[in-house]
């Protein structure tokens, strides 16, 4: 009987033991999987000398919703289009220190949007809410 016991308790202590570990290594899978991308990923360099307009222009254009900028310098020629229509509301976030460098005719970044009315709900186009996850009748 005491050997039983003994088995069982093994047994229970080693799953016991393996929970955290699965637990955590899904943790950091999950992590990895969820995190936006920067504007690295994109192949922008943040240099100071490589022209990463079109790499910043491609992260834009992904739809992520977020613009990371590691720290660094980064070059652009001409503005960064963001059609707020197309892509849905955008967040520009620097990690560190992030410069941007514009050497053409600016805005370095041109938000073109369709928000045309006031708090009021009411008041705002139906495209907005239809491309923001708003769609909601109830709002």
């Amino acid at each position: 009987m005491k050997s039983m016991k003994t088995i069982y308790y093994f047994l229970l202590t080693a799953f016991i033991s393996f929970i955290p570990e699965v637990y955590l290594c899904n943790a950091r899978n999950t992590a990895k999987e969820i995190q936006p991308e920067s504007v690295l990923d994109f192949e922008a360099k943040g240099d100071s000398i490589t022209d990463d307009t079109e790499a910043i222009q491609r992260a834009v254009d992904s739809g992520d919703g977020q613009l990371i900028f590691p720290s660094g310098s980064y070059r652009l020629t001409h503005p960064v289009h963001i059609d707020l229509d197309k892509v849905g509301p955008v967040a520009l976030k620097g990690h560190g220190t992030a410069r941007i460098l514009m050497e053409g005719a600016g805005p370095a970044f041109k938000f073109v949007g369709t928000h045309q009315g006031t708090a009021n709900p009411s008041t705002v186009k139906q495209n907005v809410w239809q491309s923001h996850e708003f769609n909601d009748p109830e709002l």
